[in-house]
């Protein structure tokens, strides 16, 4: 919920994320970002070294992912705008009150390549009560307009931690490689 205004970049992330740290007095931090969130994560640690203690990127998204143009970005914008992606959210939930098991198969096919047999009822709960927790609001189209130059993560001097699975299909693993 928090207003970006004209903080939608990457590099104005990380500026909010160093006021933030510096209003609570924390000293060095340890970032914990995923997925597209690692954009920001990389400018932090680019913008201020002294303050980045150390990076864990999970399944990072640093190259270009849903391109202007492209059908995920199309969609991407249709599905999670600021007067649909509630009403999407929604939906996703009343599939999984409606068809519990056909829409936790239907997830797992888009995060993983391994199948997970048998699928249990605990499966089925763990993964319903993570998109029950799940909302976007504004955050998922402005972090598909973020991006990180060559120069910013060469400027990282942190330890890093990336964790990508190969058996992730929704994110290229040319994306850790970056």
């Amino acid at each position: 919920g928090t207003a970006l205004g004209a903080n939608g970049s990457a590099q104005a992330t990380a500026r909010l994320v160093h006021a933030l740290v510096e209003t609570l007095g924390t000293g060095p931090v340890g970032l914990i970002s995923i997925s597209l969130g690692a954009r920001a994560a990389i400018a932090f640690g680019a913008q201020y070294p002294e303050m980045t203690r150390a990076l864990v990127l999970s399944s990072p998204i640093l190259g270009p992912y849903a391109p202007r143009g492209s059908l995920t970005h199309r969609l991407a914008r249709i599905f999670y705008n600021r007067w649909t992606e509630a009403a999407t959210w929604w939906g996703t939930r009343l599939a999984f009150r409606l068809l519990p098991r056909t829409a936790t198969r239907m997830f797992l096919r888009s995060i993983t390549r391994r199948r997970i047999e048998p699928l249990t009822p605990r499966h089925i709960a763990v993964v319903r009560e993570r998109i029950f927790s799940l909302r976007s609001y504004a955050g998922l189209l402005v972090d598909l307009e973020q991006s990180v130059s060559e120069t910013m993560i060469a400027a990282i001097q942190c330890p890093t931690l990336i964790q990508h699975s190969l058996n992730d299909p929704s994110i290229s693993e040319d994306h850790p490689r970056l």
